[in-house]
């Protein structure tokens, strides 16, 4: 099903208004929920028509907060499931998942790694005959009629001696509204994002899901200025393990680009028709020092 994106030129007015929880969610909209798993990733896609998309579940120890989250949102199964990459604050919380929680199919990029929680991975989804298929570029899910999932990176031949090819080989992924599109980066850094521009004239996106958690390594001048988001996530611990970047930030708000972060803001939902966004978090940030990574 071909997605129709708005003419070239055209400009799109965006409401992006946020809102402190409780707050009762269209069931008409599409919401995407950036959980708080502190240093990890999880995202939760709930479409119009209750379709349910996981990427990525926290480390282990975020396992039970991923789950309890679902239930929170009545998710008893998910339409589709992806692990971005084979680190544990991205999947070590799937251990808590499979088996409590029906996978209609589950997609990784393959990369593997020689790691405990990856091979219990593996084994928990053929244990549990889970539905298997290895991501690749080109890949494109249906969630609902006019929204669209697809699948950006990684793609053959996968790339190699990076400063971490585990985060090189994330699963990219662009989720399209009709005219709102939310850019999932995972752990994607320099190389990957050149790959992805090279690949991709058109990556225009309202929503990033910044990359590596806002780390120096991901979100160059020329990626921005080629998705020129409206509003950005990253997700992040409190102590943010070295990752967030000051220079990140920067570059982030020179664009005027609106930031939310899963640290100071908890839960974030982005809600959308197609045609206007709404941010809503868990928690006013309580302002403080930033613990930033090196620049």
């Amino acid at each position: 099903m071909a997605l129709k994106r708005r003419p070239a030129g055209w400009p799109l007015l965006i409401l992006s208004i946020i809102i402190y929880f409780p707050l009762r969610l269209s069931a008409q909209d599409l919401q995407v929920h950036f959980i708080d798993v502190g240093e990890g990733d999880s995202i939760l896609i709930i479409s119009p028509g209750q379709k349910a998309v996981l990427i990525d579940s926290g480390s282990g120890k975020a396992g039970d907060k991923v789950g309890d989250y679902l239930k929170s949102q009545k998710i008893k199964g998910l339409n589709l499931v992806i692990a971005t990459h084979p680190h544990e604050d991205h999947i070590g919380g799937f251990q808590n998942l499979i088996g409590t929680f029906f996978f209609a199919l589950f997609t990784e990029p393959g990369f593997g790694a020689n790691t405990r929680v990856y091979a219990d991975l593996l084994t928990g989804l053929r244990k549990n005959d889970v539905k298997y298929k290895i991501a690749r570029a080109g890949q494109a899910y249906t969630v609902d009629p006019g929204i669209i999932l697809s699948i950006l990176a990684p793609e053959d031949p996968l790339i190699s001696h990076s400063r971490s090819d585990a985060n090189n080989n994330s699963v990219i992924a662009r989720l399209n509204c009709l005219d709102v599109g939310f850019l999932f980066m995972g752990d994607a850094e320099g190389e990957a994002e050149k790959r992805l521009m090279a690949n991709n004239p058109d990556l225009r996106s309202e929503v990033l899901k910044v990359g590596n958690h806002g780390s120096k390594y991901s979100t160059s001048i020329p990626f921005l200025d080629r998705v020129k988001p409206r509003v950005a996530v990253i997700s992040a611990g409190p102590n943010n393990d070295g990752h967030l970047s000051q220079s990140t930030l920067d570059k982030l708000i020179k664009r005027g680009t609106k930031i939310y972060r899963t640290d100071e803001n908890g839960d974030i939902v982005i809600s959308t028709d197609g045609r206007k966004i709404m941010v809503m978090a868990e928690k006013t940030p309580v302002p403080a020092e930033m613990k930033a990574g090196e620049d």
